[in-house]
């Protein structure tokens, strides 16, 4: 009986159309059914996969005219019922836009023969099969990943207005012998001439100002003061003890070269304030 199934699972991965599937196969199949709009089957390849196939409505609504999709095996290792595959997706949407996208995907051997793809257990870095395979076993998914997307360019924002408002204060140190701001509570006010422009003062996603704050260990001193300037913070969010974090739990800092850090609590707690 050992023996029988050994050579069950042999004759499994070998390009045989008589002894079920290969990971070829597979990969074929699901790249044909993708660029097809065949959810139901794509979701058929998947272990786990679901008839759920409200996480594909995104993709639905696009219009995949003139889409390709080639899915080739460049290496795979099989142990068992279990297969490691190296494969490139080609895709193109016209002959002279194709791009490569490599990726690593895990096959599961079923009973009847048939490969099917492993679904990962997040959506990292740039893929084809990950991404369509985690949506088949994970419906909810594709609002999750909108979600982190939109955090993470709300992150981004932050971070630029932050190295906007920080090349503010470096100017205008330039116009005042490279001294600090002497009046802290009025640093808005002192900036703005600078960077004219009142949204790098809110937050991307409330629209609500945000309380900024110089340093009190830099008020008024001269830049030539600060013996390390790429270690201390020049401006941050919130007030001083006190920082302001995101829904992400990062923080942002701007620090006395005028380089700007996205942090979060661990790293803020860091932080060395004075001179």
């Amino acid at each position: 009986m050992r023996t029988l199934t050994a050579i069950t699972l042999l004759l499994a991965a070998l390009p045989n159309p008589l002894q079920g599937s290969t990971p070829q196969d597979t990969f074929d199949k699901f790249a044909t059914a993708l660029v097809s709009k065949d959810f139901a089957t794509v979701s058929s390849l998947v272990v786990g996969g679901t008839s759920d196939l409200s996480g594909f409505e995104a993709f639905a609504k696009e219009d995949f005219k003139g889409l390709s999709i080639a899915i080739k095996v460049d290496s795979v290792e099989i142990t068992g019922s279990k297969a490691t595959a190296k494969i490139t997706s080609t895709v193109s949407t016209t002959p002279n836009d194709k791009s490569d996208i490599k990726e690593t995907v895990e096959l599961a051997l079923q009973e009847d023969g048939n490969w099917k793809i492993v679904p990962p257990k997040k959506v990292e870095g740039n893929v084809v099969v990950g991404l369509f395979a985690y949506l088949a076993g994970n419906p909810a998914g594709m609002k999750e990943m909108v979600a982190d997307a939109k955090k993470a360019a709300l992150s981004t924002v932050r971070l630029s207005n932050m190295k906007q408002l920080a090349l503010g204060v470096m100017i205008m140190m330039v116009d005042h012998d490279d001294f600090f701001p002497k009046n802290p509570g009025t640093l808005k006010k002192q900036i703005m001439p600078y960077v004219k422009n009142e949204e790098l003062f809110k937050d991307p996603a409330t629209k609500q100002v945000l309380p900024l704050f110089l340093n009190p260990a830099l008020v008024g001193k001269s830049q030539l003061k600060v013996k390390k300037p790429a270690e201390t913070p020049m401006l941050a969010w919130g007030k001083p003890g006190s920082l302001w974090f995101d829904e992400r739990g990062y923080t942002y800092v701007a620090f006395s070269d005028g380089h700007v850090k996205r942090m979060d609590k661990a790293g803020a707690a860091k932080l060395r304030w004075s001179l």
